[in-house]
């Protein structure tokens, strides 16, 4: 008995109506980047448009949305879905001969959102109260385990919001992102520590390319930070150690001197130089059939590259659906350190 064949589907809707119909019999390709932090998650489509609709009455206008879904289908039944979540329209391109249009999209609340510069002082709080304060200003809500460090004050001087609150989540080990009206916060050791949620072995994969650092890797990380007001001298001190693993870094000592309002904050600091400084000791890109699971932020074990196999975790996914070529993925990875 012949067995039905995967084939990838997309689910897409523009401006709340499904467009899906319409789509799918002119959908070149669709790519979906899911980052973990840093960047704006995207979504791009490239359509046939020898109807002209996507140059007429559905040409994108401004404050448009859209949003996406990737599965499987076999026969009748659809395999888990892939959320992509919702984007506004950022760019059209119209190409010919034959008419193509490709319509570039950013992850929603991220362009027309956070844009505005604030000038403000935040006193007598805490990391988790800004944070608050800036999702509630750009109507958005906050979620995520963020640590409890009090800070008597800081300034954002004129900046948009989304650099000021990324710039202080990095001060403090803490990596965010907005997604699907969230701004979503997390502490990086935390996510680390996660269990693997599978293994991908070498057989699964079609092409690869990893870069393992050794000798720019720094041994220890070092916060001093002088009082003027207080006259006292706050340090705080981090070494790496893997594990009892064998240390394949050099011995150097990462040296910094930013403000810290107590010892706490100083050690805080000096843990997340350490991790940020280090995180990319051993990074890899990996190409492979594309499955609802691969979401930046998960954990996952390699196994098939010896001395490159271990815990790594999804920094970065590029889903591409293809016509004619179906569903892969490109995952963007870096090695948990013990």
């Amino acid at each position: 008995m012949k067995q039905d064949v995967l084939e990838p589907a997309v689910w897409l809707t523009y401006q709340g109506k499904d467009f899906t119909q319409y789509v799918e019999k002119h959908l070149i390709c669709l790519t979906f980047v899911d980052v973990l932090e840093g960047e704006s998650d995207s979504l791009d489509f490239e359509l046939e448009d020898a109807d002209r609709n996507w140059q007429g009455e559905w040409y994108p206008q401004h404050g448009d949305v859209v949003s996406a879904e990737i599965f499987y289908e076999r026969g009748d039944l659809a395999g888990p879905r892939l959320h992509c979540g919702v984007f506004d329209i950022d760019e059209a391109e119209l190409s010919g001969v034959p008419d193509v249009i490709q319509i570039k999209a950013l992850g929603a609340n991220v362009k027309r959102k956070l844009r505005s510069r604030q000038g403000k002082a935040y006193e007598e709080t805490t990391l988790a109260a800004i944070a608050g304060e800036v999702a509630g200003r750009n109507g958005l809500e906050l979620v995520g385990d963020i640590q409890d460090v009090e800070i008597a004050r800081v300034t954002q001087v004129y900046e948009q919001d989304l650099p000021f609150i990324k710039r202080l989540a990095d001060e403090y080990g803490h990596g965010m992102n907005v997604k699907r009206g969230q701004l979503r916060m997390f502490k990086r050791v935390d996510l680390k520590a996660r269990g693997s949620i599978r293994t991908i072995m070498r057989k699964e994969v079609t092409n690869f390319r990893f870069r393992d650092k050794i000798s720019t890797i720094v041994e220890s990380a070092k916060v001093t930070y002088h009082d003027p007001l207080m006259k006292d001298i706050y340090v705080g001190e981090m070494a790496d150690d893997e594990d009892g693993k064998k240390k394949r870094h050099s011995t150097d000592e990462l040296k910094i001197n930013i403000r810290a309002e107590t010892p706490e904050q100083a050690q805080i600091k000096a843990e997340s130089a350490l991790d940020k400084a280090n995180e990319d000791q051993t990074t890899c890109t990996l190409c492979m059939m594309g499955e609802a699971w691969q979401e930046a932020g998960i954990n996952v074990q390699l196994e098939g590259w010896k001395a490159l196999d271990g815990k790594y975790q999804i920094d970065k996914a590029t889903h591409t659906v293809t016509r004619g070529a179906g569903w892969s993925c490109t995952l963007d990875m870096k090695r948990i350190r013990e």
